[in-house]
């Protein structure tokens, strides 16, 4: 964990809801992000996807990078 807890609910939430939502594919998943995510966490997720880390199921960011 980080010390931002911003950043750390953007991962663990959108690592839930891949593999909730994973056997529908990453669309579905960037759709729920779409319709319930503030904008302020889209981006925090966004940036987390241009960073060279593991902190992001495969899924996870497959998502984030079609939003």
């Amino acid at each position: 964990m980080s010390d931002d807890p911003l950043r750390d609910s953007v991962i663990k939430n959108i690592n839930l809801i891949a593999l909730n939502l994973g056997d529908q594919g990453p669309e579905k998943i960037a759709d729920h992000v779409r319709r319930f995510w503030s904008p302020s966490l889209r981006a925090t997720l966004v940036t987390l996807t241009q960073e060279d880390n593991e902190v992001l199921t495969p899924l996870a960011k497959e998502a984030a990078k079609i939003l």
